[in-house]
């Protein structure tokens, strides 16, 4: 499920961030997870059946959004989630694609500040690790809009295993190629992986830090090695998806 902050409490984060008072010592690291299109009861901790035991535990000791709304799209989510604003306040009202019509450019408006950019202000080390989809030509980059570090997906859905020509990926200012990336990349792990060097990164700067890990997983096309769909295949076997919903219901009510 994904998190839609208003810009008023943008604001307050930022005003709070920017003010001379705090320490470094006063200021969090922030991880920011985003799962790709997730359906809002695919986490254990909201019902399902699919085991997810690291963010239940993360659930178990914080909070649980019960009455959270989002843009229905992958780019305007990600547009609210960075800037605080509605998507087509800030000219990402659809995907990444520049219809030329005010709301509707493709990449954030360059006028409008979004988070990595106000936490640098603010002292922070910034990172991403994963799916941008907020811009996918020059000047409109993780690295153009505030973040240090960055590696991932630049535009849209893309194959866990094999990098496509048409979908860039790219790393700490540069676009890299299909044969830049490791024989055995798989796109979770990669962004996993790239997510625990940057938190080594940021020890090493003594800053506080934001690291951003926007998966792909689980949008389309649906890739997992074959030993995990293997586990999760007795759960749905021979179950209809009405069975498999109800048996949700249930465990939510027990849950509520």
């Amino acid at each position: 499920m994904r998190f839609i902050p208003s810009f008023p409490l943008l604001a307050c984060m930022a005003l709070w961030l920017l003010s001379p008072v705090p320490s470094p010592a006063d200021k969090p690291n922030i991880v920011l997870i985003l799962a790709d299109d997730m359906g809002w009861s695919d986490l254990g901790c909201y019902g399902s059946e699919i085991p997810t035991p690291h963010l239940d535990s993360l659930a178990a000791q914080g909070m649980l959004a019960t009455r959270c709304y989002t843009a229905s799209r992958c780019s305007p989510s990600r547009a609210s989630i960075m800037t605080g604003c509605e998507p087509h306040k800030v000219d990402v009202g659809l995907l990444d694609d520049d219809s030329g019509r005010p709301g509707y450019r493709g990449r954030l408006n360059p006028d409008i500040p979004i988070l990595p950019e106000l936490l640098k202000k603010a002292g922070y080390r910034t990172y991403l690790s994963g799916k941008w989809h907020l811009g996918k030509v020059r000047g409109t980059y993780p690295w153009d809009r505030g973040f240090d570090r960055s590696r991932g997906l630049l535009g849209g859905a893309a194959d866990y295993y094999k990098p496509m020509p048409d979908r860039p990926f790219g790393e700490d200012g540069k676009l890299l190629r299909p044969e830049d990336l490791p024989e055995n990349f798989y796109m979770t792990e990669d962004i996993t992986q790239t997510a625990l060097a940057y938190i080594d990164d940021a020890a090493k700067s003594k800053k506080p830090f934001f690291l951003y890990v926007a998966y792909t997983a689980p949008h389309t096309p649906l890739q997992a090695p074959r030993e995990e769909i293997e586990k999760m295949l007795p759960s749905y076997r021979g179950k209809s998806p009405h069975a498999i919903a109800s048996k949700r219901l249930e465990k939510q009510k027990q849950l509520g």
